[in-house]
């Protein structure tokens, strides 16, 4: 009988682990400005969240990008618009 492996990544804002299929990456920018990675193929260390709107408020409100990416980052105003209307677009 053949397992079939599920890589699992955890969530910064829920800390919950789940497939990357349903989770958000993002990575820091040069100027560090928190940028949605949305194929998960950019350079440097990445930080995942669930991918809902929720989630990604809570993150943003807690302070959890900058203990993940042990740093201080900029975040967009608009960073749950400006992800949504990258998964929208993809």
């Amino acid at each position: 009988m053949t397992t079939l492996l599920i890589h699992r990544t955890r969530c910064i804002a829920t800390m919950e682990r789940r497939p990357q299929g349903q989770l958000i990456r993002f990575v820091l920018s040069p100027d560090a400005q928190v940028t949605p990675d949305i194929a998960a193929r950019l350079p440097g260390r990445g930080a995942w969240v669930t991918a809902n709107r929720e989630s990604l408020d809570f993150a943003v409100k807690r302070g959890a990008f900058a203990r993940a990416f042990k740093a201080q980052v900029k975040l967009p105003p608009d960073l749950s618009a400006q992800t949504e209307a990258m998964l929208m677009r993809r």
